[in-house]
């Protein structure tokens, strides 16, 4: 297995997790630092980082390797810029879901984010998952359900203003039709566009 950490950067992972969780049984053997290094030294310092605070931001517990590994793999899943970036943002929020301050970050999410979690409660819910759920479970489907979204209002925004009103009952429709096979077991509905160009040829064929 190639290295692309060295054993001084991984000791500065270990040491954040270990500041974290400061248990005397969590890593505290040379031959459990190997292990863990030998398990995750084909993961770069940067990814690895970024995969130890995302776990600590939200787990009481110290994690397993696995637990690392699985978020590692997801933060380096491919997705559309501003669906990660509002991802972060609920990140963020879940951090301070428990804290008297909750209900203010919940207010400050975008809508599209609220929509997609269904309230404030959800929202409280989300925050007890354990990271592992959020990042390969949470994370995908909160991805593709804000993709869809911003294409309804891209298309929405595309057509000239003198058809909005019967522009806003095909976005109902799509909506409707999204929210329909986004919710199907193994629809595995990716992108509307097929469904948003029939609906587009119906309207100029009217």
């Amino acid at each position: 297995m190639v290295s692309k950490i060295s054993r001084e950067d991984f000791k500065l992972i270990v040491a954040s997790l270990k500041a974290a969780y400061p248990k005397e049984d969590f890593i505290s053997s040379q031959h459990t630092f190997n292990l863990w290094y030998t398990a995750l030294q084909d993961l770069d310092y940067p990814t690895l980082q970024k995969a130890a605070m995302a776990y600590i931001m939200s787990n009481h517990f110290p994690p397993a390797i696995s637990d690392i590994r699985q978020i590692a793999y997801d933060l380096d899943a491919p997705a559309d810029d501003l669906a990660a970036e509002e991802w972060a943002r609920l990140m963020k929020a879940l951090g301070h879901a428990g804290s008297p301050e909750a209900a203010d970050y919940w207010n400050r999410l975008p809508e599209t984010t609220k929509e997609i979690i269904g309230g404030f409660s959800e929202y409280r819910e989300w925050a007890n998952m354990p990271t592992v759920d959020l990042m390969s479970v949470q994370r995908p489907m909160f991805i593709k359900r804000f993709e869809e979204k911003e294409r309804v209002k891209r298309f929405r925004g595309a057509v000239p203003t003198s058809l909005n009103p019967p522009v806003k009952r095909l976005e109902e429709q799509v909506a409707a039709r999204l929210e329909e096979k986004v919710h199907r077991p193994g629809s595995g509905v990716s992108a509307p566009e097929d469904m948003i160009a029939a609906l587009k040829r119906r309207l100029t064929a009217g």
